[in-house]
């Protein structure tokens, strides 16, 4: 069966195929012919055809087949001069529409097609337009449009005669558009609009822009059609129409009027077909599918074309509005239409898009929108409601945030910047809506108005805080600092009147808080919660932003914001929500003192206090514990308790978050509350107590003082060793607290003992107090630890505890033991501690025995291993802290291993460690296992113990400092100091290094820490500072630092080793601060301890002045080294200069290297790094001793240090010496000192001398005879020192008597050159430069050329270095010109060796893969060989004969490796000259070939094709293209045809070098014959390139002449107006290269154009002219009439009269006053060739423009003046008195119109003899200073004098006939302080006498100008004496003026 079914399956494939074959022999295009000349078969044949070109994709080409026999269709277009029927014509119709189409893609038969469109508009009109008719049927009309659509498809002529046939039936085509079958009716006439606009053509669109008719109905009925014409037609007219340059956007206006956007934006609910696919990819999508991707197509089509239609104010049809709608002006009113018609953009997320968008770009629209739109704002709890309120939070919400009345550049009053402000800020059509919302019942309407409010208020403070921005309006152009304040106090007085009052906003606060009240009693949705809390935060948003933003207007509320706490503590404890509480926070944190009752309690409730911190101990989340935590710190220094001392505010803080169960924080709260509440109230006695503990603190350290007679010698032994340093220091006070600690503690500890007595009646349970002293326990040891003096805070302990005891030893038996009472003894032994006096009684509370709590607890942990439970745990913990020390001791292991079996038990050990002395194993085992203990902990633990210094311990040390956090490290570095100073008590010598630099080690890793965490944390700048700031002060002014650093010897050996370690710590510490930007008071302290350093190492120093060595320490010296980087340069300056006065033996040392080297002393060390420090100083000038560069050499000489030498040769570069200094420097000699001494040479004559007088004196010396190869530097420093100062004969006198080695005779000057030759330049730098030297010296030619004959064998190696290259091409050109034959030989040699150097290198250079430093010799050597050629002619070179293959290969491996190098290809053209000179000898590499290989180079093509970047042209075409000129212009038999495309294309026709000498080529090219007719008109730039590619393509059949459409296309407008302006009027018209102009490359060259211009105006071409005259071009033309060469003026006027001619048969509206103008110019011409005035031509040329422009006001005025005769007065400036003297009203506009033309015609010295002639002169400087002068009328007269003091004889005759010089001097006195005058006098000053001079110097400043004219008027010559006294007298008045 299946078989069966192929079977017949194949068999139809078959009979189809078959069938197809038949059709083919049947059809073909001579048949249809036959078959049209058949009358009863035209019909068939018709048919016929139509079919086959449906089927054209299966069957041959039919059409093209026609049209290669048939190209216009005669056969076809035949039937329609018979009366055809219906029938025919609907089937020629689509015959002809078919070919048409299909020419389309067949370039060849373009014009044939054109022929058939002109035919078809012309001769058959009547016939299109009858088919036209409503009555018709549909397919006729059809098939009649998609014709027309066809024949406006073939370019803009056709679519010019199509719109003529358009316009005839244009109202039958409008009404088409409402027939029953206009859907495809329309499709076909959009298809016809749309191949109208497709033609870019500005005629034809502009006409069909006019037709509103047509293009309202096809956008009225566009939602309903179908989706191809949909979005064919709005691509188009996007790109076509919105995109065009020439559309003007009120024809935009008038074609897009708010009636067709209308019906525009109905497409947002398009209801059409879908007739294309619409699917991605391959995948099938259903029909509904297809519907629905369609729609939202064609949505997102219309939506990216309304929005750049009304958005975009380059292409869109919006303007901008400086006064944004304040004016009253609607500059946008079809917009503003256009926007309401939007009715579902409340809804439509797209036209919600669209509305935000444009008023975003038009903001002066918002207010009128939102007051005549017809959403309603009305406040009402309804979905419709929201979602106009998200539309109107989304308008403002895309507004700028800062208004752009600040951009503009002119100044506004301040009432009218608040005015433009309000718009985008808050405008007045939400004050209804916002006065209403906020007070409406439902939560969900104030939570909405909320967010809206919210936003206005958030872009109101913005522009506040940018008015408030000081920095920003400083230095404002436009408004200062004074207007900004004005503006906002404005801006706040408007905000009151527009927004509710804050007692408005309270009572929404309290309506939301009741509505939230009442949701937690019932039983609410999720939803009604939601906007509740909505509501609740909102509003609490807005109260905070209105303190914000209206500050004394919140402060106006007598409202209690405290309530604000009591209600939004639930929120953030019991729900979580954290948002409502930080509002609340910054409320109340802005408020002012005394305005919160913080510790008043409420009925029922408690105190604000208590619940700030309850929320800030109980929550977890991170940005309320920040926020509570600020406030509460601030509520704390307000109360009076923590004056000074609120950094143990935060302490208390701290612990507060330790708390851990509800009832313990309950309780501690509840006690800290009640402690606050009493100080509040009376601070004053606590604070006495504090100051009573100073006191006593006093009294108890002088009675511990027990001072001796040897003490007291001591004493003043110490203080007599710094007096001088007190006096010489600014001593600065330390920054410490006022306090030691705060009022607060007292107030604690008295309350605490209240508590206690209440405890031991029985009135409060223990527990109570367990709790609170678990709480204040480790706070006060913290505090205890953090004290920089502990003493105080001991005494005041110590008192509390004796009152305890005195307390509990009234009870009348014994306590059972308590943690509290643990906690005390704990407190009394650590203060105990701390006072170290056994006078004192000991503080002990006794209780009962503990051994039963402690068998129980060993019970319980033997019992309970296997229990996990956190309360189990916890229990235990509880009990431990009840046991006593010892008692502790027996069950800490135990407790420690029980709690390591669960790690999260570890956390109860380190509890317990805060307040208990645990034994060291348990410590050392805690330090190990506990990843979260404090160092304050481990700190107490190890006082006493030296347990900090066990690895382990420091260890856990160093972790816990890495997760410090905030102000923890100030309060850890001063635990850490505290622990330092009592553990230096006990210290031995031995301990003292390695104890004190481990806490140095914790002091480091804390200020690392706190650098670390600035980095990762988000921090605010600012407080980022003040942080460190704190930190840094706390060490370097901590007591313990400032005693010990540099301590004075005591004669205690351990004292002293600690002082010298803590010195070398403190100073490693601070070099660390000053490597991270310290603060200013951090370097302070840094530079007050180096000048303390520095005291003392001075006295050192001093003391050291007479002996032989360093008998002091050297910790100072050390020290200074190690601060020496950031030490003041006037502190380093006095260490240097005293070092330098020290003996030489103690900047020794006695020790000696293995090779004899002299080690310098630390002494030594520090000199040299104290000048290198200098050094490194460049904002500071300083001045080196001569002592000091004395011991410095000498330093060199005994140490041979090379850092030393470079500091030296630095130390010469950059300040002259003392001349007594080269007096008494002595002469070594040696390998060390020769660079050193050899700049001496070459800085001072006298040093010279003595050099002189030594090599004399001492000329047998064993030194000097063995001194040869190692004086190269000096002596060639010393032969071009004599040189330079002409002392040859002193230079005769030393080499005579100067070793043998170095004598230029015999052996040794043979040896001496090879030697030279043979050793690296950089091991003998100079040696080359002193042998050049010693032959100049010489003087015997013959020695020169056997040195060169040696150089030359060496050079051609790559490895030479570029210094021998250099003394080959010096000694060259110092060879006699005797020997002339010789010379020539030894030259040719020279090039010769150059090209086989040049050849290794860059054959090395291909092998070598870092070729950076070859690229820079190979430039050096190509630059090298430059010079050598331009100070030498080619005529005295003769290469030789063995040259042939050097350079053959020298060009061939050049032009491989170095084709891009612009060096080269210089060096090759000027080569060429020499080598293929006319007498020299034939070359192996022939000028054709050489010629033919650049031409085939890979990169010649990318080379000659390269464009300007817009500032300079590519170097490498400049060259490429001259050296293609030389070989061209030398042998013309390598040229060909093929080269003139390529040349062409690399042409751009402007006067550039590059191109006028590309255009010398194509003429030598054409001389040649080879640029014949076939390649005329030439075309020339990129775009030619792909033209001749065409033609080359095609074939001479096929091929169409470009004619004068394609030449104006390549024709840049801009350029060419240029050119106009700035018309080579001294070129001649042969091509020639001549100096460019500047801006050469934005001028197009007359030479190539006028030519070209003759060439396509001939009679048989086509011609544009309008858009000839619109290009300019026909004032290029004009402007050649101006043209000093005869032959560019004759071309000129040949080009004219053949304009002439096409312009008589053009058919434009401008086209009569045209003629008119050339008829009025050639009536004024009276003999043949006149040149005429640049300025006339240039009138010429701009009036030509104006005729194009009838609505321009200069119109009618030109008009008028060519009307008043019918010839133009060669001999006069056109208008010059009736402009320049209008009294119309746009005088302003004429005048500068004139003015203008004569600064742009000003160009040689007929035109100013012209002007002079007039009086132009006379009245541009009378007017000037006249009433009527304005300032731009002012600056065309300077630019006019500028012009003319370019011209010499102009700028003679202005000064001696017009008196310029005078002018400008009263000029300037009349104008002083005015800088923009002055600046454009100098200008002119400098202008004026750089062409009196005949110089051109370019100088950038003006007082370099005034001072370069002055140091000229009094030395020159050229200009006469009197004018230089005038030019002097303006000069020294506008010095004057300038101050």
């Amino acid at each position: 069966m299946k078989k069966r079914k192929s079977q017949e399956k194949e068999g139809v494939e078959e009979s189809k195929a078959k069938k197809v074959r038949q059709e083919k022999t049947e059809f073909s295009a001579a048949m249809f012919r036959t078959m049209l000349n058949d009358k009863t078969q035209r019909i068939a044949a018709l048919q016929k055809f139509v079919a086959r070109r449906r089927n054209q994709e299966k069957t041959e080409d039919i059409i093209k087949d026609f049209l290669q026999v048939s190209p216009e269709c005669v056969e076809i277009l035949k039937l329609l001069d018979e009366p055809p029927l219906d029938q025919e014509v609907q089937l020629i119709f689509r015959c002809l529409e078919a070919i048409l189409m299909r020419t389309v893609d067949l370039p060849q038969f373009h014009i044939p097609s054109i022929h058939v469109v002109q035919k078809l508009s012309h001769q058959y009109s009547d016939i299109l337009i009858k088919t036209l008719r409503l009555l018709n049927n549909t397919s006729c009309v059809m098939s009649t449009l998609k014709l027309l659509t066809a024949m406006a498809s073939h370019g803009a002529q056709a679519a010019r005669d199509v719109l003529r046939l358009v316009d005839s039936a244009l109202p039958t085509l409008i009404g088409m558009l409402h027939r029953a079958d206009k859907k495809d009716v329309r499709a076909c006439v959009i298809s016809l609009v749309v191949s109208f606009l497709l033609t870019d053509d500005k005629t034809v669109i502009l006409q069909l822009l006019q037709y509103k008719d047509l293009m309202r109905y096809i956008f009225k009925n566009l939602p309903g059609d179908h989706l191809s014409s949909v979005r064919l037609l709005l691509t188009t007219l996007r790109d076509m129409v919105v995109r065009s340059e020439f559309v003007s956007k009120t024809a935009k206006i008038h074609l897009f009027t708010n009636q067709a956007l209308h019906q525009l934006s109905l497409l947002y609910n398009w209801t059409g077909r879908v007739d294309v696919s619409v699917s991605q990819g391959t995948q099938e999508m259903s029909e509904g599918q297809q519907k629905k991707e369609g729609r939202l197509l064609v949505r997102q089509l219309v939506h990216d074309f309304l929005l750049e239609l009304c958005c975009d104010f380059r292409n869109g049809i919006n303007f901008h509005d400086k006064t944004l709608g304040t004016s009253g002006r609607n500059m946008n009113q079809v917009l503003h239409k256009f926007l309401l018609d939007l009715r579902q953009a409340n809804r439509d997320p797209l036209m919600a898009e669209l509305v935000i968008r444009v008023l975003k770009a038009c903001p002066d629209l918002v207010n009128r929108y939102l007051s005549d739109v017809t959403f309603s704002f009305s406040p009402r709890p309804s979905a419709q409601w929201k979602e106009n309120m998200a539309l109107l939070t989304e308008i403002y919400q895309s507004q700028s945030d800062i208004s752009p009345v600040f951009d503009l550049p002119e100044p506004r009053p301040a009432e009218e910047v608040i005015s433009m402000v309000m718009v985008t800020a808050v405008p007045s059509a939400i004050k209804p809506v916002v006065a209403q919302g906020i007070k409406h019942a439902e939560a969900s309407v104030r939570g909405t108005t909320c967010s809206l409010l919210v936003c206005v208020l958030q872009r109101v403070f913005k522009v506040i805080c940018h008015c408030q921005d000081t920095q920003h309006w400083t230095n404002h152009a436009v408004y200062s600092v004074h207007d900004m304040e004005r503006v906002v106090v404005l801006l706040r007085e408007a905000l009151v009147k527009m927004l509710p009052d804050v007692n408005t906003i309270i009572s929404a606060w309290l309506a939301a808080r009741k509505q939230d009240r009442a949701t937690l009693s019932t039983e609410e949705t999720q939803s009604g919660k939601g906007a509740v809390l909505l509501d609740v935060d909102g509003v609490l948003h807005v109260l905070r932003l209105y303190q914000q933003v209206l500050p004394d207007h919140f402060l106006q509320s007598n409202y209690d914001f405290s309530k604000l706490l009591h209600d939004t503590v639930e929120w953030v404890l019991e729900r979580g929500v954290a948002s409502p509480w930080l509002h609340v926070m910054n409320i109340l944190g802005r408020l002012p003192k005394g305005r919160i009752k913080w510790h008043k309690e409420e009925k029922g409730l408690r105190t604000a206090c208590y619940q700030h911190m309850q929320v800030f101990s109980d929550t977890s989340d991170v940005q309320v514990v920040k926020g509570t935590k600020e406030l509460l710190v601030k509520v704390l220094s307000d109360t009076g308790l923590f004056d000074h001392t609120l950094e143990e505010a935060e302490l208390w803080l701290r612990h507060l978050r330790l708390l851990e169960t509800p009832e313990e924080r309950d309780q501690v709260l509840t006690f800290l509350d009640k402690v606050l509440t009493r100080g509040v109230r009376n601070p004053y006695p606590f604070a006495d107590k504090v100051a009573e503990m100073i006191v006593e603190d006093s009294s108890f350290t002088s009675d511990k003082v027990n001072t001796t007679e040897s003490d007291l010698e001591a004493i003043l032994d110490t203080n007599s060793a710094i007096e001088d340093e007190d006096i010489l220091e600014d001593s600065q006070p330390i920054s410490t607290s006022l306090l030691p600690f705060s009022a607060f503690v007292p107030a604690l500890l008295e309350d605490c003992r209240s508590m206690i007595q209440k405890v031991l009646g029985g009135t409060i349970q223990p527990g109570v107090a367990n709790n609170i002293h678990s709480f204040m326990t480790p706070a006060v040891l913290d505090l205890l630890h953090s004290q920089m003096d502990p003493l105080p805070l001991c005494l005041t302990l110590r008192q509390h505890l004796a009152a305890v005891q005195r307390e509990v030893s009234t009870t009348s038996k014994k306590l059972a033991p308590q943690p509290w009472i643990a906690d005390c003894n704990t407190l009394a032994q650590v203060v105990d501690e701390f006072l170290s006096t056994k006078e004192l009684p000991t503080i002990l509370i006794e209780t009962s025995p503990c051994d039963k709590l402690v068998k129980r607890l060993q019970k319980d942990l033997a019992v309970g291993r296997d229990d996990t439970s956190v309360e189990f745990c916890r229990s235990l913990c509880e009990r431990m802290r009840k046991l006593d020390t010892s008692s502790l001791d027996l069950v800490a292991d135990s407790f420690l291993h029980f709690c390591l079996k669960n790690p999260a038990f570890v956390n109860f050990v380190a509890k317990l460690a805060r307040t208990r002395r645990l034994p060291d194993p348990v410590v050392v085992t805690l330090s190990q296992s506990c990843k979260v203990i404090s160092t304050a902990t481990l700190l107490f633990q190890s006082t006493n113990r030296q347990l900090l210094h066990q690895q382990v311990v420091k260890d856990a040390v160093l972790s816990s400092i890495k997760l410090l956090k905030d102000s923890e490290f100030v309060f850890t570095a001063k635990c850490v100091l505290l622990s330092l100073k009592r553990a230096l008590g006990s210290l031995t010598s031995s301990q003292a290094s390695s104890n004190v630099a481990g806490y140095f080690t914790f002091l480091h890793e804390i200020l690392q820490a706190f650098w670390e965490t600035q980095h990762r944390e988000v921090l605010d700048g600012d407080a980022g500072k003040d942080k460190m700031e704190d930190l840094e002060e706390t060490i370097l002014n901590h007591p313990m630092v400032n005693s010990w650093f540099l301590k004075s010897k005591m004669g205690n050996r351990a004292s002293d080793a600690v002082s010298e370690v803590m010195s070398e710590e403190t100073c490693k510490m601070m070099a660390s601060m000053m490597h991270r930007s310290p603060s200013k008071s951090t370097q302070d302290r840094v530079q007050h301890l180096i000048r303390k350093i520095v005291t003392i190492l001075r006295q050192e120093i001093g003391s050291s002045q007479n002996k032989s060595e360093w008998t002091e320490g050297t910790l100072t010296l050390n020290l200074f080294s190690c601060l020496l980087f950031c030490a003041d340069a006037e502190v380093v300056q006095e260490v240097v200069d005293d070092l330098s006065t020290l003996p030489r033996r103690v900047l020794l040392s006695p020790e000696r290297t293995y090779t004899s080297e002299t080690k310098l002393h630390l002494c030594g060390k520090v000199l040299h790094s104290g000048v290198q420090r200098l050094l490194l100083d460049t904002g500071r000038q300083f001045q080196v001793s001569s002592c000091c560069f004395l011991q410095l050499f000498e330093l060199l000489y005994v140490n041979r240090n090379l850092d030393i030498r470079t500091t030296l040769l630095r130390l010469l570069d950059i300040q002259a010496c003392p001349a007594k200094l080269y007096e008494d420097l002595p002469i070594h000699l040696s390998d060390e000192t020769v660079q050193v001494e050899a700049l001496l040479v070459e800085q001072s004559s006298v040093y010279r001398a003595r050099l002189k007088d030594y090599f004399l004196t001492n000329s047998n010396s064993e030194k000097l005879r063995s001194w040869e190869i190692s004086c190269i530097p000096l002596m060639n420093a010393y032969l071009k020192a004599t040189e330079l100062a002409n002392e040859t004969e002193s230079a005769h006198q030393v080499f005579q008597v100067l070793p043998g080695q170095l004598q230029l005779s015999g052996q040794n000057y043979d040896r001496l050159g090879n030697y030279v030759l043979l050793t690296k330049e950089d091991d003998l730098p100079g040696s080359m430069e002193l042998v050049a030297r010693l032959l100049r010296l010489n003087a015997n030619a013959s020695q020169t050329r056997n040195f060169l004959d040696w150089l030359m064998e060496i050079l051609s190696s790559p490895e030479t270095p570029l210094r021998r290259w250099q003394v080959a091409l010096d000694l060259l050109k110092d060879l006699p010109d005797q020997d002339k034959e010789e010379n020539d030989i030894l030259c040719g040699r020279f090039l010769v060796a150059s090209w086989k150097g040049l050849t290794a290198l860059w054959k090395k250079k291909k092998d070598v893969a870092g070729t950076l430093s070859l690229q820079e010799n190979e430039n050096c050597l190509l630059e090298n060989m430059q010079k050598f050629l331009e100070n030498i002619s080619s005529k005295e070179i003769v290469v030789g004969k063995d040259s042939k293959s050097a350079w053959a290969k020298f060009v061939k491996t050049g032009l491989r490796y170095n084709m891009e190098n612009s060096l080269f290809l210089r060096m090759l053209c000027r080569l060429t000259e020499i080598v293929y000179a006319a007498d020299a000898p034939d070359q192996s590499l022939t000028l054709p070939t050489l010629y033919q290989m650049i031409w085939s180079h890979s990169h010649f093509l990318s080379i000659i094709m390269a464009r300007p970047d817009g500032k300079a042209e590519a170097a490498e075409k400049g060259d490429l293209v001259e050296l293609l000129f030389q070989l061209v212009t030398m042998d013309t038999t390598g040229c060909t045809n093929q080269h003139i495309p390529v040349l062409l294309g690399a042409y751009d026709a402007t006067l550039s070098k590059t191109d006028q000498t590309l255009l010398c080529i194509l003429h030598v090219y054409e001389e040649q014959g080879f640029a014949t007719a076939e390649f005329m008109p030439w075309l020339w730039g990129v775009s030619s390139v792909e033209h001749y590619q065409m033609r080359k393509n095609f074939g001479p059949s096929l091929w169409q002449q470009p004619g004068m459409e394609d030449v104006l296309k390549l024709v840049e407008k801009d350029k060419m107006h240029q050119s106009v302006l700035n018309f080579p009027v001294s070129r001649s018209l042969k091509p020639q290269v001549c100096e460019a102009p500047q801006a050469a490359g934005e001028m197009y060259d007359p030479c190539f154009f006028l030519p070209l211009f003759a060439s396509v105006l001939t009679p048989e071409c086509v011609v544009d002219c309008r858009r000839f005259v619109e290009s300019h071009c026909l004032g290029f033309v004009l402007a050649g009439l101006a043209s000093n060469d005869a032959d560019v003026r004759a071309a000129s006027c040949h080009v004219l009269s053949l304009f002439y001619q096409h312009l008589e048969g053009a058919r434009f509206a401008e086209k009569r006053q045209l003629l008119y103008l050339l008829q009025c110019l050639q009536n004024g011409i009276h003999r043949p060739n006149l040149q005429v005035p640049n300025i006339v031509t240039l009138f010429l040329a701009r009036t030509i423009q104006l005729l194009l422009q009838p609505d321009e006001h200069m119109y009618p005025l030109v008009c008028r003046y060519l009307l008043v005769r019918p010839d133009l007065d060669l001999k006069a400036i056109p208008e010059f008195h009736i402009m320049f003297f209008s009294t119309s009203m746009e005088y302003k506009t004429e005048r500068s119109w004139i003015l203008t033309l004569l600064v742009d015609g000003l160009r040689d010295k007929q035109d100013f003899l012209l002007y002079q002639n007039k009086s132009v002169f006379s009245i541009a400087l009378t007017f000037y200073e006249s009433p009527l002068s304005d300032e731009h009328s002012k600056s065309l007269v300077m630019s006019l004098l500028q012009k003319a003091c370019c011209i010499k004889e102009a700028a003679e005759s202005l000064c001696q006939k017009h008196g310029l010089l005078s002018w400008l001097h009263a000029l300037v006195i009349r104008r002083k302080g005015e800088a923009g005058i002055l600046s454009q006098i100098i200008q002119l000053l400098h202008r004026l006498w750089s062409t009196l001079l005949g110089t051109a110097r370019s100088i950038s400043s003006d007082r370099e100008v005034l001072s370069e004219i002055q140091t000229t008027a009094q030395t020159q010559t050229t200009v006469t004496p009197q004018l230089a006294q005038e030019v002097l007298l303006v000069c020294s008045s506008i010095l004057e003026s300038l101050g």
